[in-house]
């Protein structure tokens, strides 16, 4: 009888034994699987990033290229030192919409704005007008628009060698 519970307690933990290998293996490979899929998602993220670093590269390239472009423009000093609004102006300003809007159609995603202070008035490629007019444009498009008097503040802010991204309600700087 001894003999035999000996022999039951060896089959047991044999039976046990044999039962740990198929877990003990599951448990391996989920560990190792893990780890294979994380490193895959990291490859993915990291790929999606230098992607994305490239794309936003290559715009600030190109936004770089047309402020410069515009910024030499005689058309730009012409207007800003104009003493009046005259014809010379005007006609400088509908060249100013056409060269914008021009360069618009490759990049239909950004919106390219002009603000004179000393004169009010605001060129786009849509048109020139008084800040006031466009802002009641815009607040049709998007009523949550800041207060006018708040948006004159943020149109008057220096933002001497910057790059201003503006939807209408939040801004951020990139330089």
């Amino acid at each position: 009888m001894l003999r035999r519970k000996s022999v039951m307690k060896e089959w047991g933990i044999s039976y046990a034994l044999i039962l740990l290998i198929p877990l003990i293996t599951i448990f391996i490979n989920y560990s190792y699987n893990t780890k294979i899929i994380q490193k895959e998602i990291m490859q993915a993220h990291e790929l999606i990033l230098d992607n994305l670093k490239d794309n936003i590269d290559l715009l600030m390239d190109e936004e770089w290229k047309m402020f410069s472009n515009f910024y030499l423009s005689d058309r730009i000093e012409n207007l800003v030192y104009a003493q009046t609004k005259d014809a010379d102006f005007h006609f400088d300003a509908r060249m100013l919409m056409k060269e914008l809007a021009a360069y618009s159609v490759g990049n239909k995603n950004l919106s390219y704005w002009l603000y004179i202070e000393d004169k009010d008035y605001i060129i786009n490629s849509m048109g020139g007008h008084k800040s006031l007019n466009i802002y009641n444009s815009q607040k049709l498009l998007k009523s949550d628009m800041p207060e006018y008097e708040m948006w004159m503040e943020f149109l008057r802010g220096d933002y001497t060698n910057e790059f201003l991204f503006y939807d209408g309600l939040y801004s951020s700087k990139a330089v």
